[in-house]
């Protein structure tokens, strides 16, 4: 249910989740974070391109939280939490600036 209202809304709340250690980030160069980014926007993209198999349309691939997504819902879901991430560090951004 929480899945398809994110899905739906195109909003994460704030404070639910907890990442993963594993997922949890490394202090970096912005230099490094900027490349990750560029390669990580024109990867999504590719994906968003790449035709749909007959078939495919319905198969499912596992989430920890929403359950099974369909290709368009990961790729839905990926850009909604690159959104979510980005308030983030703009509000860490604007918290330093003051």
């Amino acid at each position: 249910m929480t899945g398809r209202l994110v899905l739906l809304t195109g909003i994460i709340p704030r404070g639910r989740g907890r990442s993963p250690a594993r997922f949890m980030p490394e202090s970096i160069p912005a230099s490094k974070l900027a490349e990750s980014i560029t390669d990580l926007a024109q990867r999504f993209t590719a994906l968003g391109r790449q035709p749909t198999v007959p078939g495919d349309a319905n198969v499912r691939f596992a989430h920890p939280v929403f359950g099974g997504l369909t290709r368009r819902q990961w790729l839905r879901f990926a850009e909604i939490h690159q959104s979510h991430h980005v308030a983030i560090m703009e509000d860490i951004v604007r918290a330093k600036a003051t």
